[in-house]
């Protein structure tokens, strides 16, 4: 079966929004900061996922250099998980 991740129709709807490399917008910042709140996170993203490449709309506590340049490719990601499975994903220590 072939990835989620390369299906091209949710690709064209993440295109067709302007979700992918669009400027950053206030109400994805609150659901982000208060994402972190909750779950008591040191960082929360709301992260979309390219072909190639995941892209940060909003963060919360997102060290640089991410938070200068939120592209980042798609190789070692976690967020390509998410779509692949259809489930959350929650990561204790994403450094382990």
């Amino acid at each position: 079966m072939d990835s989620p991740v390369f299906d091209e129709q949710r690709l064209s709807v993440l295109r067709d929004l302007a979700l992918l490399e669009s400027e950053k917008k206030t109400l994805y910042d609150h659901l982000t900061a208060l994402a972190q709140t909750v779950l008591g996170a040191k960082v929360a993203l709301m992260s979309m996922v390219a072909r190639d490449f995941q892209f940060f709309k909003s963060f919360a506590g997102l060290p640089e250099p991410y938070a200068s340049n939120p592209r980042t490719p798609l190789a070692g990601s976690f967020c390509q998980h998410v779509v692949d499975d259809n489930a959350p994903l929650i990561v204790d220590d994403a450094l382990r």
